[in-house]
C-alpha cells in the first residue's frame, strides 16, 4: 500500500491493546534506504498525565500501518515517555 505525506500526517496512533496515543505529526525519512525511520506523535489530549506531550516511535515498534491507524507495541508507551522527556530537555 502506497501512502502520501498527507495522508500518513495525522494518522491516529495507538497500541495493539487498543490505547489511542495521538496522531502522528512528523516523520523522519532514512536517506540510504528511503524509508520511514522515526515516527514523531504528538500525543492524546485525552492522557497527558500517561504519557509525554510528544512520542518518538522508532519503525521497529511499528506492527502495522494502514490507510486508517499505525499500530504499535504496547511497551512504546514506556519507551516513548523517556524519548519525550529527552527531546524536551534538548
Amino acid at each position: 500500500m502506497q501512502l502520501s505525506v498527507r495522508r500518513i500526517k495525522n494518522l491516529p496512533v495507538g497500541t495493539k491493546s487498543g490505547q489511542i496515543l495521538g496522531k502522528i505529526k512528523d516523520f523522519e525519512v532514512n536517506s540510504e534506504t528511503q524509508a520511514i525511520s522515526k515516527y514523531l506523535v504528538k500525543s492524546n489530549k485525552l492522557a497527558p498525565l500517561l504519557i509525554a506531550p510528544e512520542l518518538i516511535i522508532d519503525a521497529s515498534q511499528v506492527i502495522s500501518l494502514t490507510d486508517k491507524q499505525l499500530t504499535v507495541e504496547d511497551a512504546v508507551v514506556k519507551e516513548g515517555i523517556l524519548a519525550g522527556q529527552s527531546a524536551m530537555a534538548s
